[in-house]
């Protein structure tokens, strides 16, 4: 398509009537079907389920990775547990998590 665009400007007397033209001249329209992302649902995960490339003490983690698609999968498994187990993992890894007791004390 560029490079028909610019053969049609090389050879055009008028670049701005040829550029007229083209915008006056009728778009194809793509008719492939745009893809839509599809949510799965994923079973939930528990903190036993963490990556060994994940290590964790509170207030403090480790990722180690060889390459991003391993970090990655490192990451979306830790999104997993913080999603199905999230009240646990405060509890076992925040530096300063404390229960509230029922009256807000």
């Amino acid at each position: 398509m560029l490079l028909n665009f610019l053969e049609r400007v090389r050879d055009a007397d008028d670049v701005p009537a040829l550029y007229a033209q083209i915008l006056s001249e009728k778009v194809r329209v793509s008719q492939r079907k745009p893809r839509s992302l599809v949510r799965s649902d994923l079973p939930p995960v528990s903190l036993d389920s963490l990556p060994s490339s994940i290590l964790l003490s509170r207030g403090r983690m480790e990722v180690n990775f060889t390459t991003v698609t391993e970090l990655a999968e490192a990451m979306f498994a830790l999104a997993r547990i913080l999603e199905s187990e999230g009240d646990e993992f405060c509890r076992a890894f925040e530096p300063h998590y404390r229960t509230l007791s029922v009256d807000g004390d």
